[in-house]
């Protein structure tokens, strides 16, 4: 038979603790929001070319009880999934984690920018971007099998990516910061894929 731990009883005996997760999941709901309507905002004034179809611009924000256990919520906007190809700015959060902005190009998007992240790479230093180097393009942890700090070192290695992901992490007690951080990467992002 299966026995609940002390821990576990105190949890389950506590209905206060999944109100206040509501109400904070409901909170970080419309920092996503307010995030997806300053990128709009961004975008109007941005010379970045998007793919051609209307769910680009949709701004979808889903959420779920289980990345590696924990609740989420995601903003992919401006976004396009389509088999292999992936266009996507994707504003996460990762209960217990951090906040995270990432661009995620991969299939006929990566090959189309990667002169131009190549060529506009310098710019992308110094800021405390991540690369992903994991053998998956749908992992968000920061774990060294994952992420890795961006660095100057990391040019000569992205012909050889079969997607690129660079990301920046948010510290959840910076919760207030996450619309102009995800503002801020949209416009560095915005002049790495732009053809100089």
């Amino acid at each position: 038979m299966t026995k609940l731990t002390r821990f576990e009883l105190a949890l389950i005996s506590d209905a206060n603790l999944l109100t206040a997760k509501r109400i904070a999941l409901e909170k970080i709901q419309a920092i996503l929001q307010q995030t997806k309507q300053l990128l709009e905002e961004a975008l109007t004034t941005s010379t970045l070319s998007l793919p051609m179809g209307e769910n680009v611009y949709a701004g979808k924000i889903s959420r779920g009880e289980n990345y590696r256990g924990l609740p989420y919520l995601i903003l992919d906007f401006p976004a396009y999934f389509e088999h292999e190809d992936v266009y996507a700015f994707r504003t996460m959060f990762w209960w217990g984690h951090f906040f995270s902005v990432t661009l995620h190009l991969q299939g006929q998007y990566w090959l189309q920018h990667q002169q131009s992240v190549f060529n506009n790479f310098d710019a992308l230093l110094g800021k405390h971007y991540f690369i992903a180097i994991g053998s998956t393009p749908w992992e968000y942890h920061y774990n060294e099998d994952n992420y890795v700090l961006l660095t100057g070192q990391h040019r000569d290695l992205l012909g050889e990516l079969p997607f690129l992901k660079i990301s920046k992490q948010i510290p959840l007690d910076q919760s207030m910061e996450v619309t102009s951080s995800a503002t801020e990467f949209f416009s560095n992002m915005a002049e790495a894929l732009v053809t100089k």
